[in-house]
């Protein structure tokens, strides 16, 4: 009977020590950040801060998913995220300082960075770590009519306007790849809601200035 009582009394220890055993899983995915108490998060908000729906050619003017990549201060990529324009978070980063960035297919190429290193400390997340996307700078010259009317785009997303104004009316509006005329004289100008600076010129008649200045107008308008 005691030798029975040792037995049990042995067994009930065996399973309490197995028990309190830690459980084995897959490891982390190669690449992705390690979660717990002794990583940080970053969170923000990546968003276009402007859209111009008559020119960026976006289907019912909603932006294409967006890309955030976090890199170690030397370059290095770290882990990204994937998702719709809006809110973001990434979590499981080691304590230390990072560079934030962001991108997206949509035309112009547009990308963002954050303006200064992020710090991450454990358990903490760090907020506000917000990215406006802005299309690439461009400068795009059209040519009215094959006469000495000259269009131009200056900034953000020019070359989006370039690509419509001439989606408007392929047989009045052509790009040419050289600097416009010299003598020109500039009829109308002005800056689209998402920013970018245009200007018509033409040789001082006006002829086929005035047309150009009040289609840019109306594409400007919406």
């Amino acid at each position: 009977m005691k030798l029975a009582a040792v037995i049990g009394f042995a067994a009930l220890i065996l399973a309490a020590c197995d028990a309190g055993a830690p459980q084995t899983g897959s490891p982390p995915q190669s690449g992705a950040p390690t979660t717990g108490s002794g990583t940080g998060t970053i969170a923000g908000t990546v968003m276009w801060p402007l859209i111009d729906c008559g020119v960026v050619s976006f289907a019912s003017c909603t932006p294409p998913p967006v890309t955030v990549n976090v890199k170690r201060s030397d370059g290095t990529p770290v882990t990204s995220w994937h998702g719709a324009e809006g809110p973001y978070q990434i979590g499981g980063l080691a304590p230390g300082s990072y560079s934030v960035e962001a991108y997206t297919d949509a035309p112009g190429d547009a990308g963002a960075a954050f303006g200064s290193p992020v710090p991450v400390q454990s358990g903490i997340t760090t907020p506000n770590i917000d990215l406006l996307l802005q299309p690439a700078d461009a400068l795009c010259i059209l040519v009215y009519q094959n006469h000495d009317a000259t269009i131009s785009f200056k900034g953000p997303g020019a070359n989006d306007w370039c690509t419509k104004v001439i989606q408007t009316d392929g047989n009045w509006f052509k790009s040419t790849a050289a600097a416009p005329a010299t003598g020109l004289t500039s009829i109308c100008s002005g800056i689209s809601h998402a920013g970018v600076a245009w200007g018509v010129f033409d040789s001082g008649g006006h002829t086929y200035g005035q047309p150009a200045c009040a289609m840019v107008n109306q594409l400007s308008a919406r």
